[in-house]
């Protein structure tokens, strides 16, 4: 089972387009794409691109963004509580 990680930013609806296709083609379950913050945050595409890849992949669950931190062990636990419902 794959969690496909995605950066929640410009580019990431080609980017994970092309990864949960190959994935597909691969024939390796997806449980989740994980979309995550970038430091600067202010990327413009960031809150489109979610319900986007939820529009173009609906058997697959896309959460987040995850809020990008500087502090390690916070983005972490960030991660898990966002996973936490996707991998059920």
């Amino acid at each position: 089972m794959v969690v496909l990680a995605a950066r929640a930013g410009l580019g990431t609806i080609n980017h994970t387009a092309l990864s949960l296709r190959e994935l597909r083609r691969r024939r390796l379950p997806v449980a989740a794409v994980v979309l995550s913050q970038t430091p600067s945050g202010d990327d413009e595409a960031q809150p489109l691109n979610r319900d986007e890849l939820q529009r173009r992949f609906p058997s697959v669950p896309v959460v987040g963004p995850v809020p990008w931190t500087p502090d390690a062990g916070l983005r972490r636990r960030r991660l898990r509580a966002v996973l936490r419902p996707a991998l059920r």
